[in-house]
């Protein structure tokens, strides 16, 4: 697997609350379709914080591209971890794929 990472920019929408935990590891692999396509893309996404420092609820809001990144955004969240104990909702993040 590639170990192309996308570039990760953390934004928040509106109102929502600053964030009390940081992902220990926040990476995303750059899909090998969108790799190969030579395709660039953003993708906004929201997602809560369990209290055991699960994300969950990772809705995606808005998106260049549907069929190249989003799995792999959600999957990418989906492996985060955040701190016990602190959990958190409608956290947003925008990611911006570019070769």
């Amino acid at each position: 697997m590639r170990a192309i990472i996308a570039f990760l920019i953390v934004s928040l929408f509106g109102s929502a609350p600053v964030l009390a935990s940081t992902p220990n590891e926040h990476t995303i692999n750059y899909p090998a379709r969108a790799w190969h396509l030579d395709q660039s893309g953003t993708v906004s996404v929201l997602y809560d914080i369990t209290a055991k420092g699960k994300p969950e609820n990772i809705r995606i809001i808005k998106s260049t591209n549907r069929d190249l990144f989003d799995d792999a955004v959600k999957a990418g969240i989906h492996k985060w971890h955040f701190e016990k104990g602190k959990p958190e909702k409608d956290i947003a993040v925008t990611i911006h794929f570019q070769k």
